[in-house]
């Protein structure tokens, strides 16, 4: 598995079994006292802090697991491989949105974007992987004031930005509009 994760933690101890448990998996693990950065999978210990949003990519330590997603909660104190059994079985998607910063990591490159191009891929990765209408992208990006050339346009210069030696990232339908490819989809490509 390549990718980037971050184990936000102030147990030493934790931070380093989880380390030794997960370094074989990823591309480069990171612990960090306070989550900063960028990631593909975060690990948040909630003993000492909570993510301000919760997102697909984003997996929690917690003694107490009930107030949490279930199937992102390892609970403490944690059973040795439980964190490699979990987390190998998650998938982060190749392609991470990064709302501060206005861009996306593609493969673990960092692509800036412009607000408008922004705002029309957040549209398609949040129909995570179904079809969204040529009139609902409109709409959501630009609102009643827009035209068919306009999104064609956009489109072709997300596609020439997101797409490489001829893999494909947005697919599109003359009926159904624009679809993220099946592996884009959160959680179902490989880190």
């Amino acid at each position: 598995m390549n990718g980037v994760l971050k184990i936000v933690t102030r147990d030493v101890f934790l931070g380093q079994k989880l380390y030794r448990e997960l370094s074989s998996r990823f591309s480069h693990v990171e612990i960090a006292e306070n989550p900063s950065g960028t990631a593909d999978l975060w690990l948040f210990d909630t003993r000492t802090h909570k993510p301000e949003a919760d997102a697909p990519q984003f997996f929690y330590l917690a003694a107490d697991t009930k107030a949490l997603p279930e199937e992102r909660t390892l609970p403490l104190p944690l059973p040795i491989g439980l964190a490699e059994k979990m987390l190998g079985q998650k998938k982060a998607s190749p392609l991470i949105l990064l709302e501060n910063e206005r861009a996306l990591r593609l493969y673990g490159r960092q692509i800036k974007l412009t607000e408008v191009e922004y705002a029309l891929l957040r549209a398609i990765v949040e129909a995570d992987g179904a079809f969204i209408s040529r009139e609902a992208l409109k709409s959501a990006v630009w609102g009643a004031e827009s035209s068919e050339g306009v999104l064609n346009v956009y489109i072709h210069y997300l596609r020439e930005k997101l797409e490489r030696d001829g893999e494909k990232v947005i697919l599109s339908s003359r009926k159904s509009g624009y679809a993220l490819a099946e592996k884009f989809k959160r959680g179902s490509g490989a880190c």
